[in-house]
């Protein structure tokens, strides 16, 4: 192989699920299209990867929203119930950080 050239990602062709099998023997032409085709394919990875966030951020906004106040407080005091001592431990370092906030 040459010494002037230098290998690296934009060298090689893109092959399916964004793996390059190795040096391309083609034009620099090819070589950009195989690079334009994997950042293609990485965006739609992230695109998805984006949506399914967003539609779970939506989806726990919506259950925030209609939740009651009573339904919340059923919710904790049935996870109270599973772990007594969690609570416990939970509510006093709460308690000790409130005591310290609002000393004075």
């Amino acid at each position: 192989m040459n010494e002037n050239h230098s290998e690296n990602e934009f060298t090689r062709a893109p092959q399916e699920g964004g793996i390059c099998p190795g040096p391309a023997a083609g034009s620099e032409t090819d070589r950009a299209a195989g690079a334009v085709a994997l950042a293609e394919a990485e965006l739609k990875r992230a695109k998805e990867a984006y949506d399914r966030v967003y539609d779970d951020a939506i989806r726990r906004i919506r259950e925030v929203r209609e939740a009651k106040v009573g339904d919340l407080c059923d919710e904790v005091l049935e996870k109270v119930k599973r772990r007594p001592c969690t609570s416990l431990f939970v509510s006093a370092v709460l308690g000790f950080f409130l005591g310290r906030l609002f000393r004075r």
